[in-house]
């Protein structure tokens, strides 16, 4: 089973297995210099998406997190083929009103597809998109995603963080689904300095993830492409972690 990997931007991403199965994450997908108003501060989208126009016309899964407009805007969501089936968080499977096939998930949920001749099955994992309960309810809930793709007698494993810290509770849940072939983290140490924060990993929590949780293989994401996200892409690569760059495939195994 050949597993590629294109990094579209921001937390976007396709997932390629043989030449069969696509599945894809978080479709934001405006332009650089798209200016978005959070509660409490805005960002400006500072690197642009890369992707050809058709890359997501045959999409077979789309993996949703949550609502935040730096994970699915209205260019992403024009961007979903009416084929695709989208897994989502309640507030986010709202967005996609018009969609015909979108399942609604919550923490601990378990998915299974049969797609293309293999078996897709998603758990949904806890992210805490912030650092106390309290910033943590005012964010709302955030789904990260581990994925278990087999077809005959091989398997491989995808750990999606999504936008989340270090919390002992998610490594205890993760620990249990086995060993993670390949571990995608969503970074940025967002709002370090405020209350509640940071409300994504640094790169020191990513330490701390790949200590425990001892994947194959790593590939940061969510690292500097809005304004918000403090990690920079050095940074990353001080600590020994590799960068995929945008724009082109990676074969991941």
């Amino acid at each position: 089973m050949k597993v590629h990997f294109y990094h579209v931007g921001g937390a976007c991403f396709v997932l390629k297995i043989d030449e069969d199965l696509l599945i894809s994450c978080d479709p934001a997908l405006s332009p650089a210099g798209t200016e978005y108003h959070f509660k409490s501060f805005s960002s400006i989208r500072v690197n642009p998406p890369i992707y050809e126009q058709n890359l997501f016309d045959s999409i077979n899964i789309w993996l949703i997190s949550h609502a935040h407009e730096d994970h699915i805007d209205e260019y992403g969501i024009r961007h979903i083929a009416d084929g695709s089936t989208v897994v989502a968080p309640k507030k986010a499977g709202a967005l996609l009103d018009n969609h015909q096939d979108v399942l609604t998930a919550d923490w601990n949920d378990k998915i299974t597809f049969s797609k293309q001749g293999y078996t897709v099955e998603i758990t949904v994992i806890p992210a805490y998109h912030g650092n106390n309960f309290i910033m943590r309810t005012i964010v709302g809930k955030v789904n990260g995603y581990f994925i278990r793709l087999s077809k005959g007698t091989v398997v491989r494993t995808v750990y999606v963080t999504s936008d989340t810290v270090y919390h002992p509770a998610i490594l205890r849940i993760v620990n249990k689904l086995g060993p993670i072939d390949l571990l995608i983290p969503n970074l940025g140490e967002v709002s370090p300095d405020t209350f509640g924060g940071p409300l994504t990993m640094s790169v020191k929590m990513l330490n701390m993830f790949v200590e425990q949780l001892k994947p194959k293989l790593i590939i940061p994401i969510h690292i500097d492409d809005f304004s918000h996200y403090t990690t920079t892409k050095t940074q990353v690569r001080e600590m020994g972690f590799n960068i995929v760059d945008q724009g082109s495939w990676f074969q991941v195994f």
